[in-house]
Formats: structure tokens, C-alpha cells, sequence
């Protein structure tokens, strides 16, 4: 990374520190008050994406001109269009690419293309003319809203991950490349694992080839419209970091510090005497998990049966959502005679101890639908009420100061190590239970309603990624014609 990208990355997660909160918002350096989401770049999103439903310069196909394209994905195109696979108008340049092992690579400048785009940057290149690539293996064929084909024109180095295409002069490279994006992968590439598209089965893909000028003009068209709607999913998806980062913060504020509202007195402080949790209210205490738990232990080392009603179900890491629910998805079962030593029959604290360090979920079996136990790679946490609020030991799992102890013992140790026995020596911040009650309180109020805007923005980085496959679809098809 460049040292200007290195300054501005830096610049970026010193924003999100819970010291440059004023009580739950966020000061910048000027001394300016402000909320992720709530300022300019919302505003700049709402506008794209009002753009991006509106501004469509389209003009619609002559149904009585069109006819039968022969492929049943693509449907009908224009009578003059013809549709012809992909080796007559291209050449496969594949048998120039070089794979370099990742300690041999030699740091530079020129970008190191893989299956997924840019893996790394490199001192050499191989090739330095208008190409298209195209995914081999692990690429997201199946995921019909992101990328599998690039437009690239400059020096770069491509490993054996990705085919290498020219176009011949029959054929704009650009609008080959939308062409790639939007075609249907499922009878050209196998295995369910990591699909692969072999350049047998690439050289039949089908392409749509209309006149070479109409192609220059849904090219362009596409780029630009596909450049507005890139723009709009790269400022909606820094919304949404943003905000889980905002999250983040203020859990992490507000379950070491307390609650710091707007007006009120700054309260006494003192030494936590544990440096990732700093000062903490000078009524609070810091002990070891341990000492204010009832009980504390790993879950089931064993496999998983097909889900079935009439078992309990078996919880792993995997079935927790990021906001600390279950999902209703692939469901698994765990047989009986071994889930009763492992069932969740009290309010808990459900934990990861290996993958997913941070997961978490605050388990009540009178709330869940059905009887469920709990998988080897959780360790389940049952407070002792008259020391610890569940919720309250929930959010500070989620919080920065849970994350930096878990990162120092995953430096001095292994991961299979932090389990049920390592996370008794958690320290944790023990403030009076009443005010353990209201931080709960206060940060399911506040992480309910960050959800909310999350979600909002997810739905719109949805309903954009499929509105570009379909304008890309329609114009690539003949479905909507770029007049001359």
C-alpha cells in the first residue's frame, strides 16, 4: 500500500475511536459533530441512486423485429444481430500466462491478476494490450450480481486463475466484457465446491454480436451508466462500514466508560489496570470472567445430522447472524442421546472460540422456537445474576476490548486454545447491576436503530447490483436499443 493510501486508511480508523466521541457521536478534528450516514455522502447516495432509476436514455426494441436468438437465457434479439460463440471471435492467449508462488513474487507496480480480480502487484508484467479476462476456477459464476469478466488495458501479470482474452476486430473488447458478465454459467463450468470454467467449455459460450458500430454504442452507454452505479454500490458499501464500525465504538465506549449523554458531568475515572480497556468509572470494577459467571464450558465434539424437528437443534458458529441471531437456514441436528449433555436449557452467553473471534449471541431458550445444543467451536457462558447481566456481558463480547485480548492470546497461542477454560481469564468490566440493566438498555436501543439504517443500505446495495445486471442484460440482448 502506497504511504498517501496508508495515511488515508490510517486517518479513516482513528475516526472511529471511542475517545473522539462526544457522547455517542462523533467529533473530527475541527471540532465538528457528526454521525455515519448522516452527512454529505448520504445525501450523494440518495441522489445516485435516484439517478440511477431515473437517467436511463433508453429506447425500446421493435418487438416485430426481433427473432429467436436460439439460446433460451438470452431469448430474442434483433434480426440483425447474430449470435456466435465465443472462440470465432476471439483469441485465447492462456498459454502465456505464468503463475509466481507467492514467495517468489517480487513487490512492484504492475497489478497481479487472479480468478477474483487484482490478488497483488508485482515488478514485471506480461502483457500490455486491450484484453478481457475471464474467471477459470473460483470464480463467482453462480452469484448473479457480482463480476466475472475485466476490461483491462495496461501492463500487467496474470496467473493460470483467470483466462486471457482478444477480442478480434469484429468485436468491441468493452462490450464483450458486459456480454461475459451477464451470461448464464451454470451448463459451461463444474464442480459444486470450487466451480471451474475449463477453455473447452469457454470457447462455447455464446456471444450476442450486433453491427461493430451499434456494439461501440451500447459499449459506451454501459460504461458510463455502469460507472455511475459503481460509484453508488462503492459509496453505500462505505455507509454501511461506517456504520458497523460506529456500532463498534460505541458498544465499546459505553461498556467501558458507561453512558456519556450529551450535557451531563464527566464522571470520575479510574485505572482499570488493564491496558485495552483504559479508564473505567471509578464505581465500576474489572475481574476475570470467571468470578462473575455461574458456569462456563465448550460444546458438543461432535458431527451434525440432517435436520429433523423431531431433534434438537445443533447450534454451530455458522447459524449466528452478525447481530447475534439465529438464522433459520440450513439446519442442522445433533442425535439425541448425545445433544442432552449439551443442551441449552438457560439464558447464555454463546461465544466463538475459534474462525469467527467476536461472534456471539445471547441465547434464551424460552424465546427460540425449538430445543436446540450447542457445537464444540461455541462455548456457552451463564452468568451468575447476582454479579453479571447476560445482555451486559453480550455487548461487551461484541465490543474492541473483548477483540483485543482475543488477538493477544491468538498471537501467543493457538486458536483451538481459546475455549471455554482460556476465556474464564477474561477480564471484564463489572459496573453496578442497575447500570448494567440501563447500559443493555441504552445499546439495544441505539444498535437497533444503526441496524435499521444498515439494513436500509443493504436493500439498496441489493436493488443496485441487480439493477446493473439488468441493464446490462437488456441492452446486450436487444431488449433496449442506444440510438445512433
Amino acid at each position: 500500500m502506497s504511504k498517501k493510501n496508508q495515511n488515508y486508511t490510517n486517518r479513516k480508523q482513528n475516526r472511529f475511536q471511542p475517545e473522539r466521541m462526544q457522547g455517542n457521536i462523533f467529533v473530527n478534528n475541527n471540532g465538528k459533530r457528526w454521525l455515519p450516514g448522516e452527512n454529505g455522502r448520504a445525501a450523494k447516495v440518495e441522489r445516485l441512486l435516484k439517478g440511477a432509476k431515473e437517467e436511463k436514455k433508453e429506447i425500446a426494441g421493435n418487438i416485430a423485429g426481433y427473432k429467436d436468438s436460439g439460446v433460451e437465457w438470452i431469448g430474442t434479439i434483433p434480426e440483425e444481430w447474430k449470435v456466435i460463440p465465443l472462440k470465432y471471435i476471439t483469441k485465447c492467449k492462456d498459454s502465456q500466462r505464468i503463475p509466481i508462488d507467492v514467495t517468489k513474487r517480487e513487490h512492484g507496480r504492475f497489478p497481479y491478476w487472479g480468478a477474483g480480480g487484482i490478488t497483488d502487484y508485482v515488478s514485471s508484467y506480461i502483457f500490455d494490450e486491450e484484453l478481457v479476462l475471464l474467471g477459470e476456477d473460483a470464480a463467482p459464476f453462480l452469484d448473479k450480481k457480482r463480476d466475472v469478466a475485466f476490461l483491462v488495458n495496461d501492463k500487467i501479470w496474470v496467473n493460470n486463475h483467470i483466462h486471457v482474452l482478444k477480442a478480434n476486430k469484429n468485436l468491441n473488447a468493452s462490450y464483450l466484457r458486459h456480454c461475459l458478465n451477464i451470461t448464464q454459467y451454470e451448463e459451461f463450468i463444474f464442480g459444486s465446491v470450487i466451480p471451474k470454467l475449463t477453455q473447452t467449455d469457454m470457447k462455447k459460450i455464446p456471444v450476442t454480436l450486433p453491427p461493430l458500430a451499434e456494439q461501440q454504442r451500447i459499449a459506451d452507454f454501459l460504461d458510463t451508466k455502469c460507472g455511475i452505479l459503481d460509484r453508488t454500490i462503492d459509496a453505500v458499501s462505505r455507509q454501511i462500514e461506517d456504520l458497523e464500525k460506529y456500532k463498534k465504538a460505541l458498544i465499546t465506549k459505553t461498556v467501558t466508560k458507561g453512558i456519556c449523554k450529551k450535557g451531563e458531568a464527566k464522571r470520575k475515572m479510574k485505572d482499570s489496570g488493564v491496558e485495552w480497556i483504559g479508564d473505567v468509572p471509578e464505581e465500576w470494577s474489572v475481574k476475570r470472567l470467571k468470578y462473575v459467571l455461574a458456569s462456563i464450558r465448550n460444546g458438543a465434539p461432535a458431527a451434525a445430522v440432517e435436520y429433523s424437528s423431531e431433534l434438537p437443534r445443533y447450534v454451530r458458529i455458522t447459524d449466528i447472524d452478525d447481530n447475534g441471531r439465529l438464522k433459520e437456514t440450513d439446519k442442522q441436528s445433533l442425535p439425541e442421546d448425545i445433544a442432552k449433555r449439551y443442551m441449552l436449557d438457560k439464558e447464555a452467553v454463546l461465544i466463538a472460540s475459534v474462525g469467527s473471534l467476536g461472534k456471539t449471541m445471547l441465547f434464551n431458550p424460552d424465546t427460540e422456537k425449538e430445543k436446540c445444543a450447542f457445537a464444540g467451536y461455541l462455548i456457552e457462558a451463564v452468568t451468575n445474576p447476582e454479579a453479571m447481566n447476560s445482555k451486559f456481558l453480550f455487548y461487551f463480547i461484541k465490543s474492541n476490548a473483548y477483540m483485543d485480548w482475543a488477538n493477544r492470546n491468538f498471537v501467543q497461542t493457538t486458536i483451538q486454545n481459546l475455549s471455554a477454560g482460556r476465556h474464564k481469564n477474561l477480564p471484564v468490566t463489572v459496573p453496578p447491576l442497575a447500570e448494567q440493566q440501563q447500559i443493555a438498555d441504552y445499546l439495544d436501543e441505539k444498535c437497533k436503530n444503526i441496524d435499521n439504517r444498515v439494513q436500509k443500505r443493504r436493500q439498496q446495495l441489493e436493488w443496485l447490483k441487480e439493477y446493473k445486471k439488468s441493464l446490462i442484460f437488456d441492452y446486450v440482448t436487444g431488449k433496449k436499443r442506444v440510438e445512433e
